[in-house]
């Protein structure tokens, strides 16, 4: 009897050794399918989302390219374009090469103006009498050379300031054209 319990033991512990095994490998194909799903799922999706992606792309390409050609309707306006271009930027150079003389010019007036006084001052300090008087002369000649260097520098920064606004005026205005004339091709 020892001998029967033993064998039927050690079927019964072969049984459920094979139950476990085939478990093991029920759920090890359940997984692998599981897994080959996902995998093929993720290129699906992500195969689709590269096929829209080239297609969106393409159509922003042709849509550029479409307005590109309506812009710029042959060769004669691409270079009318930027003769445009080229002659807004001479204008603007040449507004600020005047500009930049005006101001050199100004600023060589100011000096010119400041070493005469400054000769007429010396002068004025060595026909002087006393120490007091020579005190005096310079403590006006000093408070005027700081007036008028603060109205100086006023009037180079006003210049400057009008310089900078009239020498950007024709690119400004080019710059707008240009975007009037890409707006009404993209609206079209």
């Amino acid at each position: 009897m020892t001998t029967t319990k033993k064998t039927t033991k050690s079927a019964q512990a072969k049984t459920a050794e094979a139950a476990v095994v085939e478990a093991v490998e029920t759920a090890a194909a359940a997984s692998r399918e599981a897994v080959d799903l996902a995998v093929k799922t993720s290129n699906d999706v992500t195969g689709k989302g590269f096929e829209k992606a080239v297609s969106a792309t393409k159509e922003q390409v042709a849509a550029a390219s479409k307005a590109g050609r309506e812009t710029f309707k042959g060769y004669e306006d691409v270079i009318a374009y930027h003769k445009d271009n080229f002659d807004a930027v001479i204008e603007a150079s040449n507004i600020w090469v005047n500009g930049v003389q005006n101001i050199n010019r100004a600023l060589g007036e100011m000096a010119s103006k400041s070493v005469e006084k400054s000769a007429e001052t010396t002068k004025k300090m060595l026909s002087c009498k006393t120490v007091e008087d020579v005190i005096a002369l310079n403590n006006d000649s000093a408070k005027a050379s700081y007036d008028a260097a603060v109205t100086e520098t006023r009037t180079i920064h006003e210049m400057g300031v009008r310089l900078a606004e009239s020498s950007a005026k024709p690119l400004a205005q080019r710059v707008n054209e240009t975007v009037a004339q890409f707006s009404r091709q993209v609206a079209a």
